[in-house]
Parts: structure tokens; sequence; C-alpha cells
């Protein structure tokens, strides 16, 4: 028999603190066993299977600790393997080891059937499943880890475990003592297991569920033993769902692509008829790397014989369609199927600004309504202590309708006030105009070329917030009950179509269910440090309730735009999932009054050669591939397809990063001559109206992997976009600091990619034959003579490149021309070295004069630091 590392419960085990809460989980039965299912703010598929000590699953601290692994990103199912017989009943002192003894054969038999259970409700084909246990549920973690049925794995004073528990896998606790703890790391250690041990001292058995939240250290401990559940789970996964083949691995940088959509080409032609596809389930689009054999085609990526529609009858090898043309890789079609309505744009404007402020903000709207096509749709919203819907079909007197601004108002409550329904819903087609009705969306969204005038007036006419402010106070602000109103107002009457909810704010929201801080001048508005040590009264609400409206908007192809006009925080960290998952903008300025802000805000609306915008709506991305793809990274979010994701809001610059997986048998060489093939597929709908599908295919040769070409065909420029992608991709999921996967990611891609001899800095060289070398000091004064030409080119050129950025860069940016040792080289100092003050004599704060001011120390990356790390 293998021996005993971790017991089985004793008295610790039936004592602790009971916690209070509102668990907001719920009940089911899963394979004959009650389950506590918790759900996460946004759909995912990733299962954590909660398994309880002898309290239960339904004991109110485990339902605690599940809804937090639920916040976390996470479904949380706790199979009740007592059948409602726990511990609760049975604390007696002589009840307690006869319970123990009944209890675990009638768990470990019916488990199976609970798992086979949940696998069949929850398991899909990326599903990725962990394990938790506590005290009792320890030992069907370790079974769960050793069959592989969990990506990973986690223990909280563990119950009922040997050594064989341990022998299986790839505090002072009496019963998982420090001996055994250490019996059981030296064996996975010896098996080269991954693991991860938190120890945490002045605890007791059972601290993880049952502590007393009085005692800070006990607190603080079951906190940390959460998050660290959390953290070591959250790396397993991604470590999972990111592994890749070997070859991958060697060349540093991952198979990926850079993909602009509907990056603009001169020689892109017109294809005014239906595209031609593949059988399904391909549907991949005929493109020019089919093979054409007589009146079939052959699918480059399914190998299916398909036959050319009537209309392809004369086709041959020289007289082929525009979409078989070798040079025409990428092709537009515009589709026959008009837009179910024209693009719809709703303002939500802030009335609690400074007199400046507003006017500033009213002069840019009314411009902005000479910009917008008339036939497009528009709406007012206005909030400040209520939130005003503005009805523009009203021409008699203004008239609008009031929510108030403290209130959290359900999608019904908000339909039945602005009298909409799903069947007053107007959907003209573009270009058309709308008849004149006088219920439904029509009262509240008008198209330009009718309600200019009128929208023109009520927009000149908006006034500060009437509502007095006390001079303690701050003013009552509802920025997330008019978002609320404004995403159901679009959710009800124009779902799935383009449309754009432009916010404009001036400050952080003090009421409603989205606040950020009250209005109190008293209670200070959070900070980094307040949410790091998660004691930020309003934070979690407020993130949930705006994750929520982001997943309706983007779900209907609605973008969220955040243009914010204050010094002070809006409270952006909380609602930054609003663009985040529609592809918004996010505009922050000191004031509405400011150049960045206007013209930013009026280059959204910049037109093409044909006077269309710039700016369409409500695409989908899709690929058609043999090659594996493993994750897209950009401002989108999944279309309910395998590879097909939405992105709500889509311009001529938006680009998204595709990485893939290259996977070939083991030992298996390479046929001369093959090539990946993919296929992007973009369907949009333009800002004309029209529903158009840009496709874009692409092949390119494999090559073994130490191959000369993969470095001769190396793209410098897109494999330092791609990792800095993932660089903050991780940055943004993992609180570990980011700057030594960086450096050591871009070592390892030189060293892979460039020539150089070692410990020879001079002889670097790229594949391109540049040299990296420390030019000589003298800075301009060197370009003035004979034969540095080629050096008063390269400073230059930053210059014009600059400016070649300026152009379209969004937001409008702040140029400043800094040089060493000049009146503007504080600008980058500020941001590089921000500890270093006026009163050092050294520009890096190493010495400091007699007197010499205290440092600054601020939340920004210090050079100095960087450089000795």
């Amino acid at each position: 028999m293998s021996p005993t590392l971790a017991s089985a419960p004793g008295s610790c085990c039936f004592s602790g603190v009971k916690h209070t809460g509102t668990p907001v989980g719920r009940i089911e039965d899963l394979g004959g066993i009650s389950t506590y299912i918790s759900d996460p703010p946004a759909p995912t598929q990733k299962v954590i299977l909660f398994l309880a000590d002898v309290w239960g699953p339904l004991f109110i601290n485990n339902k605690l600790i599940q809804d937090y692994f639920a916040s976390c990103g996470y479904v949380v199912l706790g199979p009740d393997y007592f059948f409602g017989d726990s511990v609760t009943n049975h604390l007696q002192v002589d009840h307690r080891q006869a319970w123990i003894d009944n209890s675990r054969k009638p768990a470990i038999d019916a488990f199976p059937a609970w798992l086979d259970a949940v696998k069949g409700k929850y398991g899909k084909e990326n599903t990725k499943y962990c394990a938790v246990g506590y005290c009792f549920g320890a030992s069907f973690v370790m079974d769960l880890s050793s069959d592989g049925s969990v990506v990973a794995g986690a223990l909280a004073h563990p119950a009922f475990l040997d050594e064989s528990h341990f022998e299986k896998l790839d505090e002072e606790d009496h019963t998982f003592p420090l001996a055994s703890r250490r019996r059981a790391e030296d064996i996975m250690v010896a098996r080269k297991s991954t693991y991860h041990f938190q120890v945490f001292s002045g605890v007791k058995h059972g601290f993880a569920v049952r502590c007393d939240l009085a005692i800070d250290t006990e607190r603080w401990a079951k906190e940390e033993s959460a998050r660290g559940i959390h953290k070591t789970r959250l790396k397993s996964i991604q470590t999972f769902e990111r592994s890749i083949s070997k070859t991958s691995t060697r060349i540093v940088v991952p198979i990926s692509a850079l993909y602009i959509p509907l990056k603009q080409q001169e020689d892109l032609p017109p294809v005014l008829y239906e595209p031609v596809t593949c059988k399904p389930p391909c549907r991949a689009i005929l493109n020019p790397q089919i093979d054409i054999r007589g009146r079939l085609w052959i699918c480059p990526f399914c190998l299916t014989r398909n036959a050319f529609p009537p209309h392809y009858k004369d086709i041959s090898n020289t007289n082929l369609p525009t979409e078989l043309l070798p040079k025409y890789t990428t092709i537009e079609y515009t589709l026959s199927r008009p837009a179910q309505a024209p693009p719809v744009f709703l303002f939500v404007v802030d009335t609690c600004l400074i007199t400046e402020g507003l006017k500033a903000l009213r002069d840019a709207l009314v411009v902005s309504l000479s910009l917008i096509p008339p036939y497009a749709l528009v709406g007012l919203v206005t909030f400040g202590t209520m939130t005003q819907v503005h009805e523009l079909g009203h021409a008699e007197c203004s008239k609008s309708y009031v929510f108030r601004g403290g209130k959290e108002y359900t999608q019904k409550q908000i339909q039945d006030m602005l009298g909409l329904s799903t069947t007053t819903r107007a959907a003209p087609r573009a270009g058309q105009p709308i008849p004149q009705q006088a219920f439904g969306a029509a009262r509240l969204l008008f198209p330009v070329q009718q309600c200019e005038f009128q929208l023109t007036g009520i927009v000149e006419a908006l006034a500060r917030d009437p509502w007095p402010v006390a001079n303690d106070k701050r003013a009552f602000r509802c920025t997330s009950v008019a978002v609320s109103v404004a995403i159901e107002l679009l959710e009800t009457t124009f779902p799935n179509t383009g449309a754009r909810i432009m916010v404009f704010a001036g400050g952080h929201t003090t009421e409603g269910p989205g606040m950020v801080v009250s209005n109190e001048l008293k209670e200070p508005i959070r900070s980094h440090h307040d949410i790091e040590r998660d004691s930020v009264k309003h934070y979690k609400r407020a993130l949930k309730f705006y994750k929520s409206l982001a997943k309706r908007a983007s779900n209907n192809g609605h973008t969220v735009d955040l243009f914010a006009g204050c010094l002070d925080q809006v409270g952006l960290l909380e609602m930054k999932s609003l663009p985040n998952s529609t592809n918004g903008v996010i505009v922050l300025s000191d004031s509405f009054a400011t150049s960045i802000f206007k013209q930013s805000f009026l280059r959204m609306f910049n037109k093409d050669d044909q006077d269309f915008l710039q700016m369409d709506f409500n695409a989908t991305f899709d690929t058609a591939k043999e090659l594996k793809v493993s994750g897209l990274i950009g401002h989108a979010i999944s279309a309910g397809k395998k590879s097909a994701c939405r992105i709500n809001s889509i311009t001529p610059r938006t680009s998204a990063v595709i990485y893939f997986e290259v996977v070939f048998p083991a030992g298996q060489p390479l046929s001369p001559g093959s090539r990946g093939l993919i296929q992007f597929v973009t369907h949009y709908q333009h800002s004309s109206g029209q529903m158009r599908l840009r496709v874009t295919t692409v092949a390119r040769n494999f090559a073994e992997a130490n191959s000369p070409s993969i470095a001769s065909s190396f793209d410098q420029e897109a494999a330092a976009v791609l990792m800095a992608r993932i660089a903050v991709f991780k940055a943004e999921i993992d609180d570990s600091s980011q700057m030594f996967y960086a450096g050591s990611t871009a070592c390892s891609s030189v060293s892979k990619f460039a020539d150089y001899r070692k410990e020879d800095p001079v002889s670097f060289r790229l594949t391109n034959n540049s040299t990296v070398k420390r030019w000589p000091d003298g800075g301009r004064q060197v370009t003035k003579q004979d034969g540095y030409e080629n050096f008063k080119e390269l400073l230059e050129n930053p210059v014009t490149d600059a400016q070649d950025l300026l152009v379209d860069r969004f937001p409008t940016p702040r140029y400043i021309v800094c040089d060493q040792g000049g009146s503007q080289a504080r600008f980058p100092l500020s941001k590089l070295n921000p500890s270093t003050t006026h009163m050092l004599t050294s520009m890096y704060g190493t010495a400091q004069a007699a007197g010499a001011g205290q440092a600054i120390f601020t939340d920004d990356v210090s050079l100095h630091v960087f450089m000795n790390t």
C-alpha cells in the first residue's frame, strides 16, 4: 500500500467561521448530483470543477469562492457528492468518523457519471477543464490530473492523498504536514511534473474556505490562495492553448500574419456579381490558386470538385474572370443584397460640463452633422443628473423621455418607457426616406436629411445640467444609465446592423449602476494601488455592469466610442470593455475645447474619393485554411463559428493578428514545393449601405526548420509588431512583468535571423545587410561635411516619417521635436525617467547637488531602472 501523505479529515476540518455574502449561482442536476453552477460575465470554454471540502459546495463559504472564480472568467461547477448530507448535519464528535467512512464510497462511485454529464453539456472542441480540490476533494483532483481529464489542478489543505497520487502525475497542516509536503514535492521534481506550491504561515487546515475574516492574516491567506489558484490555472490554460510544434518553437517568432482586411489598393477591380463558393462545409471562395479542369474547379483547401455556374461557360486559361487572375490575390465583391438599414449614429452627451467645454462640444457636434451621410440615422441622448432621450420626430416643440440617474433599469422597462418593441422597428433601405411614423424608432432616430435643422437647434440649445452642486459635492453624472438606455434603444430597434454610440463624458460617473465614485468630495477617486489591493468600493459592480453592456452591444454589431474631455479620471478602467469589445475609439483630452479632441472627432468622418465615409460597419471575419488558426489578437469577438469573429467597426487601417500552428507528423519530411494556403474572408456593411465581401487568398512555401530561405524571407517589421502584440496581450491578462519576455524574445529572434560575431557588436548584420553602428557625436554638424550625405538623410528620415504618420494617426497626437539638451527634452525625460527632478545634477538621478529636492516616484517606467535590470 502506498505511504500516506495527506491523511483523512481531522478535528480542524469540522470547525471554522461562516462567511456572509450573496451567492449569484444556481443549482442544477448533472448526472444525478445537485451541482452549484456559477457563470462568468462573458461566455467562455474554460470550466473549473470545484471539488469541495467536507462542508460541501452548497455551504455559503464555498458558494462565494465559486462565485469569485466565475468572476475571473470561468464556468464553475461544484458537485454535491454528499447528496445533501454534508458535515453540517454531523458536527457531533462521535458522529464524524462514521460520517467520513460512509461518505467516501458514494461520492467516488457517483463522480464518473457526474463528470460524463458535465462533458456532455459543456464539452466542446476547445473546452478546457481545470479542477480545484479542498480537503475531501483533493484526491478527485489528483485522479483527474493523472488521467488527463484536466489541464490544471490545484489543492488547498488536502486530505486522502498518498504517494501514488503524485507518482501518477506527468502552513502547518496536520493532514498534509511538512514532511509529507516535501516528499510530495520530491516526487514531482523527480518526475519533472509542472506544479505550484503556496504555503501560508499563521493559519490552520481549512483556512482557504473557513477562515475568520476578522483576522487580517487569515483573510489575506484565504484571498491570496484564491488568487493564486486563479493565476496558476490561467497560466496552465494559456500554456495549453498556445502550445505549438517544436518547429514553430525553434523559430522563436510564431507562424502568423498581420492582416489589414480593408487596406486601400489602387488596382482593386470592382466586382459586381456574387462570388462562387465551394460546397459546404468548406465554402472557400473561387481564387487564383485553384486547379481548372474543363468545366470543373478543384478547391485547393478541401480538394472537392465543383462545377462552374452557367455564366462561366466560356472560361479558359486565356479567358479568366477577375477573381482568377493571378495578380489579384485580393478582390472585393459588391453583393446584390443591401444592408438591412443605413448606418446609425447615436450621440450620448454629458451636460455636466463647464461652459467653455460644453460650447466646444456643441460646435463639434453641429459640424459632424454636415459630414454624416444624409441617409444615415441619427439620435441624441443627453445626461447629467437625469438621462434624456430626445424625440426628433416631434416638430412642434422639444420633447424628451427622462430616466432617473440613480436607478438601474431592466431592458423591458426601457422598452416600455420609450414605446419600443421589435414590431415597431423602422428598417428603411439606405438612401431611401423613412416614412413618417408616430411610434417606435422613427420618433427617436431620423435620417440626417430630415432632421438636421431640428437636431441642430436642440444641440445648440443644450445647457449645463441645472441640478445644483454643493461645494463639498461632485456633480451627479449618470453616464452608465445613459449608455444603458442607448444600447437598449439600438438593440431593440436595429439589431445586427451597423451603428455607433458616441459617448462624450466630462467626468467620472457618480451615480447609477456604473458608479466609479460617489458625489461626496470626501471620498477620493480610486487609485491604481487601491485596485491592486482589491479595496475599491464600486469597482467590481461597475466593471460587471459595463461588461454586460459591452456583450450586448458587440453581439448586435454596434460600436461604442468614448470621448473624454476632463483633467480628472472618467472611469475608463471600468468602461474599457465597451470600446475593446466593439472596436470603438478612445480619445482622452483635457477638455472638449482642445484641438486634440476636435481634430480627432472630425477625422472619424473622413471620406474617400467617392465621397463615402472611410468607416464601415458590422463586419465578420473568417478564414478558409489548411493551416490551423491558434488565435487572433485584435478588437474582435467570436461570431459563433469555429474560426469566425465579428469586428463591429472596421476602417482601411483596422488590422488583426492571426497566429497559426503548423504540425507535421513526427519524422515526416516536407515534400518539395509544398505550400500553405489561407483565405481571409471579410463580410461587411459599407458606409454607402451596400454589403461587400473582401477576399484575400495567399500561398506561402513551407521550409524545414534550418532552411536558409527562412532568414532571407524574414520580415523584421512584421515580426516586431507580431511579438509586440503578444507582449501587450500577455501584459493585459497577467500581472507579471512582460519587459523581460519582450527582451528575451527580441534577443532570441535576432540571434536566429541575424549574422554576427560573438562579442563584436559592430559585426551585427540583419538579412537586408544594414549594419548597426554608433554614429560619431556631433549630430547635424556632421551632415554639413562632404561624404556624410547618407547620414544627413538618416537624420531627416524620422522627421519625414513622423509627418507621414500624423496624416492618418488616430487620435491626433501632439508633435514635439525634442533635441537632447534642448528645452523640449523635458517631454521625453518626464515620461522615460519621471523620478528625476530638475533639482538633480545628473539626468538619471545618480548624483544630487547640495539641497537637492526629493525624487518623485511614479507608476511610469524609469529608463534608469530599466537599463540597470
